[in-house]
């Protein structure tokens, strides 16, 4: 679930401008093991801790060394929109749990040093510059097209200057996207939204493979996506209740209660003076014929 406060969105107030979350985790956990292929650390046989909040199906890494043991819980997400924020988190998460378990040995306290250790040195060497233009193909002379496409790419994102063509081509994703994760994970809760074919399965794993997309974009996609299927709704109950506040009467005849079927309704004593009425009329007229009648024999 999702909630967006951009109520006041001008850049002196940002503080006031967030994105809220409303997410459930299942199986969440924390392990540090030594890879398969590495022989300098021992593997360390542990059994997870037992915790009565975790689910049997939790226990399927029972070969996992967890420094913090898997849970299951609901949390809340406070997303700031301010790209640098000094005097607030840009994530601040909140959630309550009942117990937790977290141990940690030497040999896994080893391991997380060796591994920032290496990250730290890696610091200083060369990136690549916009890896998802990145060609995965070797420099060679049958691939030279692909790198000075990447070339030219690379130029455009650091001038600022990209055409409109690429800017179509993300308009197109973004769109076909955002309709597919609507209808991937909304179609069970609204009515109105068809799930998907197999076909369609298979694009929606397509682009999230994509390398031109960031993880970035996939994830501002899928809250546009989630924002619209709110507004639908939204749109859905307020036409629904429009449709029954406005309810054409039923034409059929209302059936008789018991006490009008003895005393008699209103409608059916109208009905028979108005036919008493009716009667009279026509009683007058026929002697009025008869009256004119006896004249003209008279003379």
């Amino acid at each position: 679930q999702t909630f967006i406060d951009r109520a006041t969105n001008s850049s002196k107030n940002v503080l006031k401008s967030f994105l809220y979350k409303s997410l459930k985790l299942k199986g969440l956990g924390i392990y540090c093991d030594e890879d398969v292929s590495s022989s300098v650390v021992r593997r360390l046989p542990r059994k997870v801790p037992s915790i009565p909040e975790i689910g049997a199906e939790l226990f399927s890494h029972q070969d996992k060394s967890f420094i913090l043991a898997p849970l299951s819980f609901e949390a809340n997400l406070r997303q700031s929109d301010c790209i640098r924020c000094v005097d607030f988190p840009k994530y601040a998460i909140s959630t309550e749990l009942n117990s937790v378990s977290i141990v940690l040995l030497r040999t896994q306290l080893e391991m997380i040093n060796n591994i920032v250790r290496d990250l730290l040195s890696k610091r200083q060497e060369s990136h690549p510059l916009f890896p998802e233009y990145r060609p995965t193909e070797p420099i060679e002379r049958g691939n030279a097209k692909l790198w000075w496409k990447y070339t030219v790419r690379c130029i455009g994102r650091l001038n600022r200057q990209r055409s409109w063509t690429e800017f179509f081509i993300a308009f197109k994703k973004r769109k076909v996207y955002i309709n597919l994760y609507k209808r991937l994970v909304h179609h069970h809760s609204c009515s109105w939204i068809t799930s998907l074919t197999i076909a369609e399965n298979v694009n929606i794993k397509t682009f999230e493979a994509d390398r031109t997309i960031s993880v970035s974009g996939i994830m501002n996609w899928r809250n546009m996506a989630d924002a619209e299927v709110k507004f639908e709704k939204k749109k859905y109950e307020a036409t629904a209740a429009a449709r029954r506040s406005v309810r054409p009467k039923s034409s059929t005849p209302r059936k008789k209660s018991y006490f009008s079927s003895l005393f008699g309704s209103k409608n059916g004593k109208e009905e028979s003076d108005e036919r008493t009425y009716l009667g009279d009329n026509d009683d007058g007229n026929d002697n009025d014929n008869d009256n004119d009648n006896d004249n003209d024999n008279d003379n």
